[in-house]
């Protein structure tokens, strides 16, 4: 009877986790120049199938365009924390979560890139700040009050 051993080296893992989360880096800053430029269009093109399917370009360019009038331009990210999954059959999904000063207001900004022959494709978009609560909740006093 022959025993196999197999091993996996931490080290060819972590240096394969930290090449895809690089192209994930990458992909952020092209996501925010285009979205700083008005490329929603270029944004929307560039998106992981599984987005596209699940979010209709009308619905993304609204929030590309509520994110411009609430937040204004870039002016610096900070990633604080990512994560790499590896699977076979859907690609390498990469998360990135940063905090990121904008023009008008900071938010903590979730990207989610699946990656496939070393090319990120956005998966998942979330935006989170005070400044959405505080605009929901003007909104929603507007509309109570009969202003909107």
């Amino acid at each position: 009877m022959r025993h196999v051993a197999l091993a996996c080296n931490p080290f060819t893992f972590w240096g394969d986790a930290t090449a895809q989360r690089d192209a994930a880096e990458t992909a952020t800053e092209r996501f925010h120049l285009k979205l700083d430029l008005n490329q929603f269009d270029s944004i929307y093109q560039a998106t992981d199938p599984d987005f596209r399917h699940a979010s209709p370009k009308k619905d993304t360019d609204v929030l590309w365009r509520m994110v411009q009038t609430r937040f204004g331009s870039l002016q610096s990210d900070t990633l604080l924390g990512w994560n790499v999954n590896f699977t076979p059959a859907n690609g390498t999904v990469v998360n990135l979560v940063y905090r990121t000063t904008f023009s008008k207001n900071i938010a903590t900004e979730t990207f989610t890139w699946r990656i496939r022959n070393g090319k990120a494709a956005l998966l998942g978009y979330n935006i989170n700040s005070p400044a959405l609560l505080r605009a929901m909740m003007d909104e929603k006093s507007a509309t109570e009050t009969g202003k909107n």
